[in-house]
C-alpha cells in the first residue's frame, strides 16, 4: 500500500495541467477533474479539494465545492493516476535464486537473454530499398552523365 504522501506527489504532477497547488493549512487545491476539466471559467478559480480527513489524520478525501463530488484519496487516485497504485520498481526486484515460498518450493522465474542492438546502419540496408539508404555506391542521383 503507497502512503498517503507519495499517492500526493504523483498526483500534484498528474494534476498539474488543473492547477494543482497546496495552501498554507496543509490542503490542496486545483480545478475539479470532474467538473471543471474542459471549464471556460479563469484557471484561477479552484474548486477541487483534497483534504485530511476529521478525526484521522492517515486518511485524505477529494470534495469539489462546485458539483458536490466527494470521495476517498484512493478512490480517487484509482480513476484519475491508475498508474501511481502500480507496484514500484523495488517490489518488481526478482529475488534470490535461494528464495523459498511457503510450500518450501524454490522461486521460479524466467531470465530472458540480453537483447541484440541493431545499428541504424543494418536496419536500414534489411528494411528499406537500396536508392533510400546512404552508404549504397548506386544511390540514384539527379545528375545525367
Amino acid at each position: 500500500m503507497h502512503p498517503p504522501e507519495q499517492l500526493l506527489q504523483g498526483l500534484s504532477v498528474t494534476l498539474q495541467h488543473l492547477g494543482w497547488r497546496k495552501t498554507d493549512s496543509g490542503v490542496y487545491r486545483f480545478r475539479c477533474p470532474y467538473c471543471q476539466h474542459d471549464s471556460h471559467a479563469p484557471g484561477y478559480i479552484h474548486k477541487g479539494y483534497l483534504h485530511p480527513e476529521k478525526g484521522s489524520p492517515g486518511r485524505w478525501r477529494f470534495k469539489c465545492h462546485r458539483c458536490g463530488m466527494a470521495t476517498t484519496l484512493l478512490d480517487f487516485v484509482r480513476e484519475h493516476a491508475a498508474h501511481l497504485l502500480l507496484p514500484s520498481p523495488k517490489v518488481l526486484e526478482v529475488s534470490s535464486p535461494e528464495a523459498v515460498d511457503a510450500c518450501g518450493d524454490v522461486e521460479r522465474f524466467t531470465r530472458l537473454p540480453p537483447q541484440k542492438g541493431i545499428s541504424d546502419t543494418l536496419w536500414r540496408s534489411q528494411n528499406l530499398p537500396r536508392h533510400l539508404y546512404r552508404g549504397n555506391s548506386r544511390i540514384i542521383s539527379d545528375e545525367h552523365y
